[in-house]
């Protein structure tokens, strides 16, 4: 469950009349700057494309063409990280995103991805404890509280997981109200109640429900 966050207006800010108006600079070098610019949006979307797809390898390569056009930006180098997990290459992953999260405590992506290392390695306690004070940096965010309780459970602390999932509320948590309620079921041996709501949850919420799905496969709770 990689968060990848990307630049939604990115390609608006390219496309507005005079968003690359007059400047003291040549006007040969502004229009570089959009082509390298529309590149690099181009390619962001390409590396997104190929982690759907599950392409790894062919998303890291994207990746750091992008960073060859902007070698700091973040957004680039947390989608490298997301490649890199995927990968298995979690040594690597962590030295950037840890750095990432030094140079901009705010950064939400690179924090959470940071915290996935823990939850995909298996070390659920520590895992829960990170979530857990990402919702006090960020908010009670509902994939944040899913992470915590996802986390939690699989820790074995299951009537700690409980009062947990007490505190999602419905329907303003979402898909996060649904999957934690199919983690407990699925948990608890009852997969057809979990069957359930995941189809609930993809009825209302089609379009985000993947990453809250790749949790609980990352959990081994879902074949």
């Amino acid at each position: 469950m990689r968060i990848l966050r990307f630049l939604p207006l990115l390609l608006l800010a390219f496309a507005l009349p005079g968003a690359h108006a007059e400047t003291s600079e040549p006007l040969n070098k502004s229009f570089r700057e959009v082509r390298a610019n529309e590149r690099f949006a181009n390619l962001i979307k390409k590396m997104a494309d190929a982690m759907k797809a599950h392409d790894y390898e062919k998303a890291l390569a994207i990746t750091e063409e992008a960073l060859q056009i902007r070698p700091d930006d973040p957004e680039a180098q947390n989608c490298r990280a997301a490649a890199l997990i995927e990968l298995g290459r979690y040594d690597e992953a962590r030295e950037l995103l840890t750095r990432l999260t030094e140079e901009n405590p705010k950064q939400f992506p690179a924090a959470y991805n940071l915290g996935e290392i823990m939850f995909l390695q298996g070390d659920y306690e520590t895992a829960s404890r990170y979530f857990a004070t990402l919702v006090g940096r960020f908010g009670s965010l509902p994939v944040l509280k899913y992470k915590v309780f996802l986390a939690t459970l699989l820790s074995g602390k299951t009537e700690l997981a409980q009062h947990l999932l007490k505190n999602f509320r419905f329907p303003a948590d979402g898909e996060a109200w649904y999957f934690a309620h199919a983690a407990m079921a699925l948990k608890e041996g009852n997969r057809s109640e979990a069957r359930r709501l995941m189809a609930a949850a993809e009825s209302i919420h089609s379009d985000e429900v993947d990453s809250y799905k790749d949790a609980l496969i990352d959990a081994k709770l879902l074949n």
